[in-house]
């Protein structure tokens, strides 16, 4: 789940101002307001989709079920769940007919089950996931266009795998390439931070420690944050310590996904709160299942994330004061980092699956420092174009001398591989250069 602060993506001042404002008011809502406003939205939703899309009016019908039928959130249970696979095969049907009047906007992501899945996201979506950062981010002291600094891989993709940096001055975003971090660029990406002097730094886990490591390594005074937001993976006690003390400040970690149906942030408290005005979220099975509350283009209702999560609604009200549940433990992802010939460290390297079409199941795997295995499941839908701009990619990133080798798997081992804890980079190469292990 990441919001790219794009204006012409997100911005409809008016909207996007009420929302904000009365999301600011539900944040302090008791169980039972919060309770009474998910409602609200969700019999929005659940009307909407049996008028609207096809599968769900379908699967109502087959049920002997109305929207009016769903009285609590409890009643949703009576709602088969969705899987990835189901919104694949019934793309089509699970569009709204009237998704147009949204804005749609078709999405891609592999996941963290190597499942290429696609959605529409659309206007209202946009708009609460701007607002939720805003919200979240103004936790930690944030206001609306205070500089803020950024590892996003996404935005060198296309616009130079080679650069370090690139600043947005209408937003005050420094762009920060990941791809790029290695003892020997050190020094450029503090000077930028230097330059640019942002007074919050969002990334994942393992692109802000690789940060925090290679600033101890070679001993640089800490730059300093008002607070940093982890988010895309899971954030492990080591990384979170090491972060923490080379900043001097407090991570705000966070759980999210491009479905958007569901959300979890951490307040200064450190306590991981559900954000429950933002999507509906269940537990079925030990795994999270999301509602979205926001989405009329293509609604996700009852959708599996094949995440896990721990809640204790045992546990007594946070200290900061909202009245958004709690969320014990979110144990969900972890990745590897590939280390490069020429002494970087990349993380996230993931993402370029997201280039590919055509593919049912993907995964990286690097065994030697030179070498690269990429494992792909095809379907008949398979884009050899697709391919060799994600190739081209993957080089850039790894430089010219690294070997990449392509092992097509059949779909027949699909089920086997879907039945394993999933990682999408594996790598057994000691994060090391010539300047010492990070």
């Amino acid at each position: 789940m990441a919001v790219e602060f794009k204006i012409q993506k997100f911005f409809y001042p008016v909207d996007i101002l009420r929302l904000k404002l009365s999301l600011d008011r539900s944040q302090w809502f008791s169980k039972e307001e919060l309770q009474t406003l998910q409602l609200q939205r969700l019999s929005l939703i659940l009307n909407h989709a049996y008028s609207h899309v096809p599968y769900y009016r379908n699967l109502f019908d087959s049920l002997r079920l109305k929207p009016h039928g769903i009285k609590t959130t409890e009643d949703l249970s009576k709602i088969p769940c969705l899987t990835k696979s189901i919104l694949k095969k019934n793309f089509k049907s699970l569009t709204a007919n009237n998704a147009r009047k949204f804005n749609p906007q078709l999405c891609r992501t592999s996941g963290t089950t190597g499942e290429s899945t696609e959605f529409y996201q659309d206007r209202p979506s946009n708009m609460l996931e701007f607002c939720y950062y805003w919200r979240y981010w103004s936790w930690a002291g944030y206001r609306l266009r205070d500089p803020f600094a950024e590892f996003t891989l996404n935005h060198f993709l296309n616009d130079g795998i080679d650069q370090t940096m690139d600043y947005a001055p209408l937003t005050n975003r420094l762009m920060l390439n990941p791809a790029q971090l290695s003892h020997a660029k050190i020094d450029t990406f503090v000077s930028a931070l230097k330059k640019y002097t942002p007074q919050f730094l969002k990334g994942s886990p393992s692109s802000i420690y690789i940060f925090a490591t290679l600033l101890d390594k070679k001993d640089i005074s800490p730059v300093k944050f008002k607070a940093i937001f982890t988010t895309g993976e899971l954030l492990l006690p080591h990384q979170r310590k090491r972060i923490e003390d080379t900043f001097l400040c407090k991570i705000l970690d966070s759980y999210g996904q491009m479905e958007r149906v569901a959300a979890i942030c951490q307040c200064p408290e450190g306590q991981y709160h559900i954000n429950s005005d933002y999507g509906l979220l269940e537990i079925v099975r030990g795994s999270v299942v999301g509602t979205s509350l926001y989405n009329f283009s293509m609604p996700l209702i009852r959708y599996e994330l094949n995440d896990a999560i721990e809640i204790n609604t045992d546990s007594p009200p946070c200290a900061c004061g909202r009245g958004l549940p709690l969320c014990q433990t979110i144990i969900g992802r972890t990745q590897d980092i590939i280390t490069t010939t020429d002494g970087r460290f990349l993380s996230n390297v993931f993402i370029l699956f997201d280039i590919l079409e055509g593919v049912l199941w993907s995964q990286i795997i690097q065994e030697r420092i030179n070498k690269i295995k990429v494992r792909l499941v095809r379907d008949k839908n398979f884009s050899t174009k697709s391919l060799e701009v994600f190739m081209w990619q993957l080089r850039l990133l790894l430089g010219k001398e690294t070997e990449i080798e392509i092992e097509y798997l059949s779909e027949n081992t699909l089920p086997a591989l879907l039945s394993q804890k999933y990682k999408p980079i594996i790598s057994t190469v000691p994060h090391e250069s010539n300047q010492g292990t990070i």
